[in-house]
């Protein structure tokens, strides 16, 4: 099989072959000139083989590759406690979440990569990029604090794939104390 090689190429070789024609015979010098200015008048995907000879190719085209695996993150954060006593909206956290994720560096940018779906008191979130436990932490965090629940509620990790939203333990001794 012959290698062929792409315009970029066969202007380096033209002009290196132009400029010591000792290497190169002169009939090749003008077989060479010939095929150049049909390259360039041509708006084919015309390429050159070693052999001097003409050779046609398509472009190749780019493959998606889809993951064969199929992995996808899913992380669930817990608000049972807080939607139950009124202290949290669980649709108002979802919105939160749909507009601060970021996918590729844009936020509102979730399109089919990534599915956020309200489940009673739990938020399912589905990436089918990586994706970090850690951000959908920082953003439950974001939210609370714009919501002024910080003081309130803590992000405490369940398991590996899902936190929840506790509140802070005050002990009942240190109220007792500071009344006296």
């Amino acid at each position: 099989a012959a290698t062929c090689y792409t315009l970029t190429n066969l202007l380096h070789l033209f002009f290196w072959f132009y400029l010591s024609p000792k290497l190169w015979p002169s009939q090749a010098t003008s077989n060479f000139f010939a095929v150049i200015v049909f390259l360039f008048s041509s708006r084919s995907n015309t390429v050159l083989d070693l052999s001097g000879q003409l050779a046609f190719s398509r472009k190749r085209q780019t493959v998606v590759k889809k993951n064969k695996k199929g992995v996808s993150w899913k992380f669930t954060p817990d608000c049972t406690h807080p939607v139950e006593d009124g202290i949290l909206d669980s649709a108002n956290f979802e919105t939160f979440l749909k507009e601060k994720v970021k996918v590729n560096s844009k936020t509102g940018n979730l399109g089919n990569v990534v599915q956020i779906v309200r489940q009673k008191n739990k938020i399912s979130f589905t990436s089918e990029k990586q994706f970090s436990k850690r951000y959908l932490k920082y953003l439950t965090k974001k939210y609370l604090k714009k919501n002024n629940l910080r003081d309130w509620l803590r992000v405490v990790a369940s398991d590996k794939e899902s936190y929840e939203l506790r509140y802070f333990q005050i002990s009942q001794d240190d109220e007792s104390d500071s009344d006296e």
